[in-house]
């Protein structure tokens, strides 16, 4: 099967599958002869679904390839990559988080009058810089309380 169809069947531009080959996680059966494209396999074209499957679910080239060459087990490379993963959504649940505030928050400057977006933002940060140290705060001050219960 010539490239633009196994791109066509698996809904993949050309690019991603040059960048698997680039990244060392593909490699064709049959190398292409002269000008001639590369002729995929059926084999060529699991192994595609695959990649995809995988990078699609989180893993990177870089975690396929250590797999594949046996650097790295399949348990710790899914689980450094859950991991990165789970930061990763935390950063991003927190970032929405402060979104929501932004969008919440109202007030006007002492004189009466409708504070800048800009002020408007200043503002909000601070208070949400703030409602953050009190909370830091408190973590802190319950870690100190139960070294000193043990």
């Amino acid at each position: 099967m010539k490239p633009k169809d196994v791109a066509l069947l698996l809904s993949m531009s050309p690019e991603k599958i040059k960048f698997y080959k680039k990244s060392k996680v593909f490699s064709p059966e049959h190398s292409p002869q002269g000008n001639h494209p590369t002729e995929y396999t059926p084999k060529d074209i699991e192994n595609l679904k695959i990649l995809q499957f995988l990078t699609r679910s989180g893993l990177t080239t870089s975690d396929i390839r250590k797999i594949q060459s046996g650097k790295d087990s399949l348990i710790h490379v899914l689980f450094l990559r859950k991991k990165k993963l789970e930061k990763s959504i935390g950063m991003k649940e927190k970032a929405l988080s402060s979104l929501d505030e932004f969008l919440r928050f109202d007030s006007q400057s002492e004189n009466g009058k409708k504070n800048s977006d800009w002020e408007e933002l200043i503002l909000c940060s601070l208070r949400l810089i703030e409602k953050e140290e009190q909370e830091e705060g408190k973590k802190r001050e319950y870690v100190i309380q139960e070294r000193k219960e043990k």
